[in-house]
């Protein structure tokens, strides 16, 4: 394959390959170009962040959860049901495979989600940042 595209970019046109007497530019230079776009793009980017002033949040005072109903294996049952089975490679298990061990899963979740509420407890991982 590479030598074919070597070929082709030493000739200069494909129609040169191919015989005929007009000639197509195939773009030889597309990876480099596309490379030279996205180069441009981030440094125009990196641009605007840093000269966008900063955001100041004052610190506020939120309202702490004192009382709540623990979570019901009902519950987690029927949201697990009503999720839908769509999946990335971000996923560290895909939702069919969970829909599927329904049963066995949900007594382990509903174990770690009323813990965790009971102590305050929570994993790095399940914290928003």
């Amino acid at each position: 394959m590479l030598l074919a595209i070597a070929i082709i970019a030493d000739c200069g046109t494909l129609k040169n390959v191919l015989g005929e007497s007009e000639s197509v530019d195939i773009g030889v230079n597309i990876a480099e170009d596309f490379a030279d776009f996205f180069h441009d793009k981030d440094q125009s980017v990196r641009a605007c962040i840093t000269t966008t002033p900063s955001n100041n949040v004052q610190f506020r005072s939120m309202p702490m959860l004192e009382c709540w109903l623990p979570v019901t294996t009902k519950e987690v049952e029927k949201l697990i049901s009503l999720a839908s089975c769509k999946t990335t490679q971000l996923d560290p298990a895909p939702m069919w495979l969970i829909k599927d061990m329904k049963l066995l899963l949900t007594p382990l979740i509903v174990l770690l989600f009323n813990k965790s509420l009971v102590s305050g407890c929570y994993l790095t991982t399940s914290k928003i940042q």
